[in-house]
């Protein structure tokens, strides 16, 4: 009896595991993952129900716009948006909104992303949780969390960064 007048359930907060969208798709269950901010004053990117696809937050909801800037070999950039969602600049703090607002409106999320063809979002990371390498290359915790988690063998795993002899060496936490 559950459910039957729901015609679909929006994870948000956090990124909703393929394995969990999988399971309450094959259950009958419509669900998608939403994207917001406070800044956008709640959802501001969601899939069609009936198109969600795992992993992805969907498109840019009506009078929105989302774009991907500075994007490294692996194709993932700065997420940036505009549109009738996106607050105007922060209540009396002209120097905190000049900081992430560009000329053109956009907001600077602070979260990592790419779009697909199809217009669909897919939020990777932020930006401030990037670990740089000697060699220049970009770590992103959340990539290998995500990876790591598909197996079986791992309950859970926290990636980061250890300073070791003053080079970035990335670390993992796993619970078995």
């Amino acid at each position: 009896a559950f459910g039957i007048s729901h015609r679909f359930f929006i994870s948000g907060g956090a990124p909703l595991k393929r394995e969990y969208f999988r399971y309450y798709r094959n259950m009958g269950f419509n669900i998608m993952e939403g994207y917001g901010l406070s800044e956008t004053t709640g959802p501001i990117a969601i899939p069609y129900y009936r198109k969600a696809k795992p992993g992805s937050v969907g498109r840019p909801i009506e009078g929105n716009e989302a774009e991907i800037r500075n994007r490294g070999e692996d194709g993932i950039g700065e997420i940036w948006l505009r549109g009738a969602a996106v607050m105007p600049g922060y209540y009396k703090n002209e120097t905190g909104t000049k900081e992430v607002f560009d000329d053109n409106g956009f907001f600077n999320t602070g979260d990592l992303g790419t779009i697909d063809r199809d217009g669909c979002l897919y939020i990777t990371g932020r930006k401030k949780n990037v670990i740089v390498l000697d060699s220049g290359k970009n770590v992103y915790p959340e990539e290998l969390e995500f990876y790591f988690r598909q197996s079986a063998l791992i309950a859970d795993i926290a990636v980061f960064e250890w300073k070791h002899g003053g080079r970035a060496v990335v670390y993992a936490v796993i619970v078995p």
